[in-house]
């Protein structure tokens, strides 16, 4: 009867550890799953800022290709006869004027306006729209007699 109870001992230790290792096991994967849940949550969160991102830009884009449709049906002649960067220094705003850094400020900004075109050609519809609705007047087309 003694063997019987030793054999039944060893076999309560045995089944105790497997226990003792599957509650760890439960605490490692209850303390990943949770990990996981967190992750996905953030990766929830940052999709939704995408989409909200996504979303603004796509309006920004329906409005710019608005202006531009616009601009498009717009009577305003594209001055073909620059011959050098340098000739926009011929235009009203800086030809005998005073070079300031605001004048020069807002060109930069113009400027930077054309990223938003790359990659589109710069045809004369372009032209038209970026000189209507981002020159340096409003008025640049009835300047010039059109």
């Amino acid at each position: 009867s003694s063997g019987i109870n030793a054999e039944y001992g060893e076999h309560l230790n045995s089944t105790k550890e497997i226990l003792e290792t599957t509650r760890e096991n439960l605490v490692t994967k209850t303390t990943q799953l949770a990990e996981t849940k967190y992750e996905l949550q953030v990766m929830g969160n940052n999709l939704t800022h995408t989409t909200e991102a996504l979303a603004t830009k796509t309006t920004q884009l329906a409005d710019i290709r608005q202006e531009l449709e616009v601009a498009i049906n717009k009577e305003c002649q594209v001055n073909r006869t620059v011959e050098s960067t340098w000739d926009l220094l011929y235009s009203p705003e800086f030809s005998n004027e005073i070079l300031t850094v605001e004048k020069l400020q807002y060109f930069t900004k113009n400027i930077e306006k054309l990223s938003y075109f790359v990659g589109v050609r710069m045809t004369d519809k372009i032209i038209r729209f970026l000189k209507l609705y981002h020159g340096f007047r409003q008025d640049a087309c009835e300047d010039q007699g059109d």
